[in-house]
């Protein structure tokens, strides 16, 4: 009979022979996230590398599949279909070093899981640990005008969706994420205390929405008797989100706005926070960001604020 150091090590040396395909087959089962992107990413590392052992991965091997996915088409999430599978758009442009970075992060997820589950020895590295990041932009700040507001929120409201313009109103007022607007359930509504919760955002915390009159007002005209139903549910599969996307363009369309996305919502609702002399931090907490680091882009616009309220107090001073 084994003592238990032997047997410690004879399971170790049996977890050394999982594939990265059986990892990321276990790991994409139990992935609980809101990733919309997390299976194709996965997916991808498992085309190149699959049949690779996960002890057998070396920080090269990752190095040179970042650089053959950075030369592949660039996918975007379109949505899901109406089996709640993912659809993918191929873009014009190339990968940004952004998203490469994102692939990397999903590689280095499937290795932590692993070795929390077992799968590989605790004292096995990750290789993604030693490929250095590539270096990003701070990325793009896009938001509404005053008058792309209402003619966006105006056009929402003629939408054949009726839900539409609630899930716009939300997005613009809470700063939330598609996702998790779109995880929303009725049971997580609280319209007297005009508070929302989301249980499953992307840093994995759990978040408070503020909702105010005009968002509790559209709410109240769809809530039912079902609490575990989406929010924003789908008319054929209420377990599944509705696919919004093609509502979405053709408001934007009539709306007369041009270099827009969903997700710009969130930067317009930081950008009319900081215009209105909400702190980075008070941000950084609306939007759910631990690191106020990812919301010094704007940074600018709260001093162009402070700008007008240092005039207003100290401008008479001589």
């Amino acid at each position: 009979m084994l003592d238990e150091n032997a047997a410690e090590v004879v399971a170790a040396t049996e977890a050394t022979s999982i594939t990265l395909r059986e990892a990321a087959q276990d790991y994409l089962a139990a992935y609980s996230g809101s990733d919309p992107s997390r299976l194709h990413r996965v997916t991808a590392w498992v085309d190149l590398l699959g049949n690779v052992a996960m002890t057998d991965i070396t920080p090269p091997m990752v190095a040179s599949g970042l650089r053959t996915l950075e030369q592949q088409p660039n996918l975007s999430f379109r949505g899901r279909d109406a089996f709640g599978k993912p659809v993918f758009k191929a873009k014009p442009v190339e990968r940004s070093p952004a998203t490469l970075n994102r692939y990397a992060a999903a590689l280095a997820a499937v290795f932590t899981w692993s070795r929390d589950a077992g799968h590989i020895p605790w004292a096995h590295p990750s290789p993604c640990s030693a490929v250095k990041k590539r270096s990003e932009s701070r990325g793009r700040v896009r938001y509404l005008t005053t008058a792309e507001i209402q003619r966006l929120l105006t056009a929402c409201r003629a939408s054949t969706w009726k839900r539409l313009y609630l899930l716009v109103l939300m997005a613009l007022t809470t700063g939330a994420r598609r996702g998790e607007l779109q995880a929303l359930r009725w049971q997580d509504v609280n319209l007297d205390k005009r508070e929302a919760t989301l249980h499953r955002t992307k840093n994995g915390d759990t978040r408070i929405l503020i909702l105010t009159d005009p968002v509790v007002t559209e709410l109240e005209q769809f809530a039912g008797k079902d609490r575990n139903a989406l929010v924003f549910r789908s008319k054929d599969y209420p377990g599944k989100p509705f696919i919004f996307e093609p509502s979405w363009h053709i408001a934007m369309k009539a709306a007369g706005i041009q270099d827009f996305r969903f997700h710009d919502l969130r930067h317009t609702s930081a950008s009319i926070m900081a215009q209105n002399g909400i702190s980075l931090l008070e941000i950084a907490e609306q939007l759910g960001h631990r690191q106020l680091v990812m919301v010094k882009r704007y940074a600018h616009i709260s001093t162009e604020r402070r700008h007008k309220t240092v005039d207003s107090i100290f401008g008479e001073i001589t």
